[in-house]
């Protein structure tokens, strides 16, 4: 049951609710709009400051552009028109079955596709850099720039040592050229791509991270030293396209991968192709020192039979060849080697890293014990004799690329 109030009671109601809406527009009028208007003041002040004074917004991975996978298609651009496609020729006998009136079977020499492989021009004047296993017994080289100019192509030096050649191409229209840049400013683990033509497709892109460096490959007739390793996919083809870093610069020219693996692929650092492109220049040719000896590690038994104390690190002097460097300067078999130009060679690794870093003519010292003294002797590093024919005899590395 409702009771309803009497009327005498409704007048006190009526006047205490006009008081509480007058106290609340007081509140309204005195506190809240000065605290409004005061925070769109700021608001407009802030917005007037320059753009200087604010922080950067963040990019991807919170890093900034020029770091990020977004910069990796500038790079790309940047490179890609000096990326060219090679194809190459060799000369083959060819057995053909006769016809009437000629022999059961004819031979003729025919001039037939080698392979397919990728290259990267580096000067103004058509110097491209590729590997030598792609060009390695060509009897012709034919060049396909990204724009679709062709050209026949000459070899300026090849290094079959450390893959590399240099060929010449001649146009009088302008040519685009990619920047060589040292590998040493990326750091691991920063993103890179690689640009050739794998299995004939066309040019292709793959992007990944620098994964290692200083990484070694060699056996009977390839000496690869201080490699990059990229996890960017590098298939047949890409061999001589480029590594290339973010800033759209060339890091390293593909060589190999491990075929049995994912994503362990190698490239030749910049620097050591730079080191090729000055002695082409200095010498007319690429050459290399050598001092003349066969060499090895000091082994448990080469100690023993040595008599060298364990604190002695060095490398053991086998033959001596005849007429060599070191046969002049009067090395012996049984010498081992502590220091060349007064740095250690704990290794044969190291000793030749040191030698491959002088040049042809230069006077070294070198640093001996024998019959558990120590000498000192000095030789002149000469030209090496030794060729070698073919690039990649183990199972384990295979050259990144000759499309067949």
């Amino acid at each position: 049951m409702i009771k309803k109030r009497p009327s005498g009671e409704i007048l006190p109601s009526l006047l205490s609710g006009l008081v509480g809406v007058i106290i609340g527009v007081i509140i309204v009028m005195t506190v809240v709009t000065p605290m409004i208007n005061d925070q769109a003041a700021a608001d407009q002040a802030a917005n007037s400051q320059p753009n200087v004074s604010r922080p950067a917004r963040p990019t991807f991975f919170g890093s900034n552009k020029a770091t990020d996978t977004n910069s990796i298609p500038d790079a790309v651009a940047k490179v890609s028109p000096a990326v060219v496609t090679i194809d190459t020729t060799t000369v083959r006998r060819v057995y053909e079955r006769g016809r009437l009136g000629l022999p059961a079977y004819s031979t003729r020499i025919m001039e037939i596709p080698q392979g397919m492989g990728t290259g990267v021009i580096v000067s103004s004047d058509g110097q491209i850099v590729t590997n030598n296993h792609v060009i390695n017994g060509a009897k012709t080289i034919n060049v396909t720039l990204s724009d679709r100019r062709q050209f026949v192509a000459k070899v300026l030096g090849t290094d079959r040592m450390n893959d590399i050649a240099i060929l010449k191409i001649n146009d009088d229209a302008p040519l685009p050229v990619a920047e060589l840049s040292s590998s040493d400013d990326v750091r691991i683990g920063e993103w890179v791509a690689t640009i050739g033509n794998p299995l004939g497709v066309g040019q292709t892109v793959t992007v990944g991270v620098l994964s290692a460096r200083g990484r070694h490959l060699s056996d009977s007739s390839v000496e690869l030293r201080d490699l990059l390793q990229t996890d960017a996919a590098i298939n047949p083809g890409n061999s001589g396209g480029p590594l290339v870093n973010v800033q759209g610069r060339v890091i390293g020219i593909n060589t190999a991968i491990i075929p049995s693996a994912q994503g362990i692929g190698f490239a030749i650092p910049a620097e050591s192709v730079t080191r090729i492109l000055e002695n082409l220049k200095n010498n007319g040719r690429i050459i290399h020192p050598y001092i003349g000896i066969e060499m090895g590690d000091l082994t448990p038994a080469i100690r023993r039979y040595l008599e060298l104390p364990q604190d002695i690190k060095g490398v053991a002097v086998g033959r001596v060849l005849k007429d060599g460097p070191a046969s002049k300067a009067g090395l012996a078999m049984g010498d081992v080697i502590t220091k060349i130009n007064g740095q250690e060679t704990p290794s044969a690794y190291d000793l030749q890293g040191i030698i491959r870093s002088l040049n042809v003519g230069d006077n070294v010292k070198v640093t001996i014990i024998r019959d558990g003294e120590q000498k000192e002797l000095e030789l002149q590093l000469e030209e090496s004799p030794i060729t070698r024919n073919s690039i990649s005899s183990n199972p384990n590395v295979q050259t990144a690329g000759l499309t067949k």
